[in-house]
């Protein structure tokens, strides 16, 4: 069986949050959540890997611009440390 593609929607409000973690699995995808950019981060520092990020631009504290940066920055970094 063939697993869904995973989204993490990073939202810091809550109602739209709940919205999307709500539609998406309607329409074919697992969904994880992160209600700001810190705390993206640190769920893609130890458990998740998402086909993609859907985030929110502004939101307090970080970016979604930020956030998305730094995501990559790790995951090429780690991406580099499996193939030696």
């Amino acid at each position: 069986m063939q697993s869904r593609p995973l989204i993490m929607v990073v939202e810091d409000e809550e109602s739209i949050r709940n919205q999307l973690s709500d539609a998406l699995p309607r329409l074919g995808f697992d969904v994880t959540v992160a209600a700001d950019g810190l705390d993206a981060l640190e769920i893609l520092d130890t458990t998740v890997q998402p086909d993609l990020i859907l985030s929110d631009i502004v939101m307090p504290g970080m970016s979604g611009i930020d956030t998305i940066r730094l995501a990559d920055r790790a995951a090429k970094w780690f991406a580099r440390s499996y193939q030696r």
